[in-house]
């Protein structure tokens, strides 16, 4: 499929609302091609005769995945969304987030979009099937999950980002989900692929645009909590977190409640080896340095996440940089003396299993309606009995999804 510029993005809501209306009134029985963001206008017939939609491959608040067949054997993952009470507007927003995956899909660490359709009733985006599970997921299936999977990981993230924003696209909410793996399952390994770009921007150089503040707390840049203006510098900080949290187990700050977090985000100001009792403004770098002394993290990678973790965005680590670092470097095969360890992280995978257990409670939670009653990062001691039997519910349905559970580290 041929890329797309960023410039040849058509706006043009007025025609696609006219072919919109021909479908509405029944005026055609085709597909109306048009130039608003290479869109094909079809009946919900011609979708049926096409494609065989299958299981659910997950939901979320506006949109469910479907595994898909075409009428060639062919499978796509197909992102559903239903236009009911929704304004055009949203739905042509949709589209652009389309077609910016579109215009950068010829990445092999990107999602690719094979194609945008919309009904009368529905917008359907045809997608990359990934067989792969989200990217926390497939480390906890690993039998051994080292550093040098970490590296991998960390390397391929650089480089799908590395492409993005030389296309100036800022992807805006990195963070685990939105990373899905492809499996070999003749082996251990798997390649990552980086989708979800509904928060993206597509950045006009020189522009006085005000981007909005959107993203994920966890792995969210000081300057997006501080309400600033931002660059790509915001996806290197994101990285750096979830380079912390492969390699330690949990990410690099933490909270109460979402306002501790933030503040201690905000309050960053650099790693710097100090003993708790000599740092005048907090702990907070105390325990980075902590966790790496208890993972024994060797000093490349401390100095990586370091450097990607810089409060100053104009200071941090650049996605082409971060490709040349030597802990990266000794992975892509680069002259390097960084060599990476292949020994099983066991400590790590099981305080990543930890924090995955309540990412997916907090997100049961949420569709229960009362996430309000619950402190933002979960923990059992302070949820008592009722809290423990959830957490051990969502563990056991975690170990049963598993192929391939490996470690004994991985299910306890």
């Amino acid at each position: 499929m041929e890329s797309i510029d960023s410039d040849s993005i058509s706006d043009n809501q007025a025609q696609w609302t006219e072919n919109l209306a021909k479908i509405e009134s029944g005026a055609t029985d085709g597909v109306i091609h048009h130039d608003v963001a290479g869109t094909k206008i079809i009946t919900e017939a011609k979708v049926s005769d096409a494609w065989t939609m299958g299981k659910k491959l997950g939901s979320g608040k506006y949109a469910t995945v479907y595994l898909c067949t075409a009428n060639d054997g062919a499978k796509s993952a197909v992102k559903v969304f239903h236009k009911k009470d929704r304004e055009k507007r949203q739905i042509y927003d949709i589209i652009k987030e389309a077609n910016t995956m579109r215009m950068l899909s010829r990445h092999p660490n990107i999602a690719a979009i094979q194609d945008i359709l919309e009904t009368r009733e529905r917008l359907l985006l045809i997608m990359e099937y990934l067989p792969g599970k989200q990217l926390y997921d497939e480390v906890l299936r690993r039998k051994h999950f080292s550093e040098k999977s970490a590296a991998k990981v960390v390397y391929q993230l650089c480089s799908a980002l590395q492409h993005c924003h030389q296309k100036n696209v800022i992807h805006c909410d990195l963070k685990p989900e939105n990373v899905m793996c492809t499996v070999d399952p003749q082996s251990d390994n798997f390649d990552i692929k980086l989708t979800d770009f509904g928060l993206s921007k597509i950045v006009v150089p020189e522009s006085d645009d005000v981007l909005k503040y959107c993203g994920t707390p966890l792995y969210m840049a000081p300057e997006m909590i501080r309400r600033e203006q931002y660059g790509p510098a915001i996806d290197m900080w994101s990285v750096g977190a979830m380079a912390h949290e492969l390699l330690c187990g949990q990410p690099p700050f933490t909270g109460r409640n979402r306002p501790e977090l933030e503040k201690n985000i905000k309050g960053f100001r650099g790693i710097k080896r100090f003993r708790k009792e000599n740092l005048p403004n907090g702990p907070t770098t105390t325990h980075i340095v902590n966790e790496w002394e208890h993972c024994a993290v060797q000093e490349s990678a401390q100095d990586l996440i370091a450097h990607m973790l810089h409060h100053k965005a104009f200071e941090r680590m650049t996605a082409q940089q971060a490709l040349q670092h030597p802990w990266l470097a000794a992975y892509s095969n680069v002259e390097s003396d960084v060599t990476h360890g292949t020994e099983h992280m066991e400590t790590a995978t099981e305080k990543l299993l930890t924090q995955q257990v309540k990412r997916k409670l907090r997100r049961a939670v949420t569709k229960l309606g009362v996430i309000n009653h619950w402190s933002f990062m979960l923990s059992t001691d302070q949820a008592g009995q009722a809290l423990s039997q959830k957490i051990a519910r969502v563990n056991n349905k975690i170990a049963k999804n598993q192929q391939d559970p490996g470690c004994k580290c991985a299910i306890q």
